[in-house]
């Protein structure tokens, strides 16, 4: 993880094309908005790097990650309730 902390997008460098995979099935199912989705997915990836590397060093604290990530998803055009309920619900991993 150190190359997080001192390239802050390499996270959205590496995980960037599988993760638009994924996102791009969910807008095709109506879940996310199409118009201008590569400016969404960008400016969303950032934001959710930016989060991590400020609890990986200290600077933010998990619990005010999840507000600002809830705050995020608004890129999406997710409402805050739809956000709330997206971050309260279990991952699903086993």
């Amino acid at each position: 993880m150190k190359n997080s902390s001192d390239r802050p997008l390499f996270l959205l460098d590496h995980l960037a094309d599988n993760a638009a995979i994924a996102f791009k099935k969910v807008m095709h199912k109506g879940q996310l908005p199409e118009k201008d989705f590569n400016s969404r997915f960008l400016l969303w990836g950032s934001c959710v790097v930016a989060l991590i590397r400020e609890v990986m060093d200290g600077s933010l604290s998990p619990s005010d990650a999840e507000k600002a990530l809830a705050i995020s998803l608004s890129i999406w055009a997710i409402t805050p309730a739809k956000a709330a309920k997206l971050l309260s619900a279990p991952l699903g991993i086993d």
